[in-house]
């Protein structure tokens, strides 16, 4: 008969090892054996898990019309491993499933989640961002979808940590300047540029422009000693820029071109930059009491080029907490759109 601190010691506790009534999304599934499934799952008051659902892939299973991606579930586990068992999954209902361009949206938030969030790690402001954007998909508002995705990026980064303030310079914590054109550049952070023939200054490093050169990230670039070369597009190029990048959501799958669905994957134009005024008024909306709506508003009243420079801006900042590792969802939208 065990006592004293053996009991304690070798004693489980119910309540840690079964959950129950718990809010979450199927991020991911993957095949185990021929009638089971793992789950990637997240969870609000668990963060990201790994669920096996035995017998989920059975004919006449009661999970398997429920395990679906984009859909608010209440989920029951037990277990003490990494990969918990999942016992009952409910349907908690409220939207219908995204459709078209909505859909592939939804598939890079998953990705988003499962690439930027370690497993066990509660996030619930994430968790309610990531129920309310998935909402706003299933409503089918296709204009919505380019602005939607920005906010949701800016939001997830600022509450995982990833996002520097976006009202201040990241080198020496000065205010922007309203018409002074500032680029986010991984690992710098918000970093100050001038018009072509001046010398901006990051990190107490001159970085001396080029006539000509369009910004490029600067994980991309290779460094053999000497100061990186950055440089804004001429209004010229910006122009051009203009004319080849189209709004996000503007097209169907059919006609839009691979990675210009407002996914913050492909975008013709190469980052220059955007005013102190923008990343302030970002800056404000992510700040207010409403964040997703304010943050959202902001983006849908940037012109084509600012959309297209803070596209491509964020793209390079999450390729570069990936670990410099792309996402796959471009891919998939590319297959897509070759069917």
């Amino acid at each position: 008969m065990k006592r004293g601190c053996a009991v304690l010691a070798t004693s489980k506790s119910q309540s840690k090892t079964r959950v129950a009534d718990e809010p979450a999304f199927v991020l991911h599934r993957y095949d185990w054996s021929e009638s089971s499934l793992v789950l990637d799952v997240f969870t609000r008051h668990h963060g990201r898990m790994a669920l096996v659902a035995k017998g989920a892939k059975r004919p006449h299973s009661n999970l398997r019309p429920v395990l679906m991606p984009l859909q608010p579930l209440q989920l029951n586990f037990s277990g003490e491993q990494e990969v918990r068992t999942l016992t009952s999954a409910h349907w908690i209902g409220g939207h219908v499933f995204p459709r078209g361009d909505s859909l592939l949206a939804g598939f890079y938030l998953n990705e988003l989640i499962l690439k930027l969030t370690a497993r066990e790690d509660p996030h619930e402001p994430l968790f309610d961002l990531y129920a309310q954007v998935v909402k706003i998909l299933a409503s089918g508002l296709e204009p919505t979808l380019w602005p939607l995705m920005r906010a949701f990026e800016l939001l997830m980064l600022r509450g995982l940590g990833f996002l520097p303030n976006l009202d201040a310079q990241s080198a020496s914590l000065q205010p922007l300047n309203g018409q002074t054109p500032y680029a986010l550049l991984a690992p710098m952070g918000l970093l100050a540029l001038q018009e072509e023939g001046h010398t901006p200054w990051a990190f107490g490093v001159n970085i001396e422009p080029q006539a000509n050169v369009a910004l490029e990230p600067v994980q991309n670039r290779v460094f053999s000693g000497a100061a990186p070369s950055l440089a804004l597009q001429t209004p010229a190029r910006l122009a051009q820029a203009q004319d080849q990048t189209k709004p996000a959501m503007a097209q169907p799958l059919s006609e839009a071109p691979a990675g210009d669905l407002g996914l913050g994957l492909g975008s013709q134009a190469n980052a220059a930059g955007l005013k102190g005024e923008h990343w302030q008024a970002l800056a404000r909306g992510m700040g207010s009491s409403e964040p997703l709506t304010q943050t959202l508003r902001v983006c849908a009243e940037f012109e084509a080029v600012e959309r297209a420079s803070l596209q491509t801006q964020l793209r390079a900042w999450i390729t570069h907490h990936c670990g410099g590792v792309g996402l796959k969802t471009r891919q998939f939208m590319v297959d897509i759109h070759a069917l």
